[in-house]
């Protein structure tokens, strides 16, 4: 009988200890996951190792679609919150009967990367960022039965929504597309874009 209550004790102490060590890791993780992150962790992966270019289509809300094309810049990365940086900058123009517009245009994004599809060498990333816009226009008018270009020029800060997948094409080159809707004054814009970057 004394026995079986000592084995009894031993396993229920067993237990109680594993219970404690197992509750122990649980808010290391709680405490690991909830740590602010210092502004020397938050910098430490951000740094320029590749630069790229990209061809794309782009259908302004008050234009007709045409091509663009542009410069891309990887930021890094912050690696706690999975999240990559990257600026570009890219131009645009089109031509109609009465007018031409233009697009120069200045952006920077923060992209969440989701789960690699290793089979297929693609890692998708969906986002967001701010574009400055630097837009331009020569509208054709008629006045006094004769033809004047009105000139006019506009600078407009800008909302972008992002999504997107990088292909591992080569070891120092990767393949990229985009899709992305800039919401901006009087120059809100659908583009889609194909890309390559070279890392350093």
């Amino acid at each position: 009988m004394k026995l079986i209550l000592i084995t009894l004790l031993l396993l229920f102490t067993d237990n109680a200890f594993s219970k404690s060590s197992y509750e122990k890791k649980i808010d290391q993780n709680r405490k690991e996951k909830t740590k602010s992150i210092t502004p020397k962790e938050f910098f430490k992966d951000i740094k320029i190792n590749s630069v790229g270019g990209h061809l794309g289509f782009v259908s302004p809300n008050d234009g007709d679609a045409t091509v663009s094309f542009g410069v891309d810049v990887p930021l890094g990365s912050v690696t706690k919150y999975k999240v990559k940086l990257k600026s570009s900058l890219e131009y645009w123009s089109a031509n109609s009967a009465n007018a031409d517009y233009s697009d120069f245009i200045v952006s920077a994004y923060g992209l969440y990367s989701f789960k690699r599809m290793s089979k297929y060498k693609i890692s998708p990333y969906t986002g967001a960022g701010v574009s400055m816009h630097f837009y331009k226009s020569s509208v054709n008018t008629t006045v006094l039965a004769s033809t004047v270009k009105v000139k006019s020029t506009s600078t407009n800060l800008g909302l972008d929504l992002v999504a997107g997948g990088i292909y591992d094409w080569r070891k120092k080159i990767d393949l990229f597309s985009e899709v992305k809707y800039r919401i901006v004054s009087d120059a809100s814009q659908l583009s889609i874009v194909i890309g390559a970057i070279y890392k350093f």
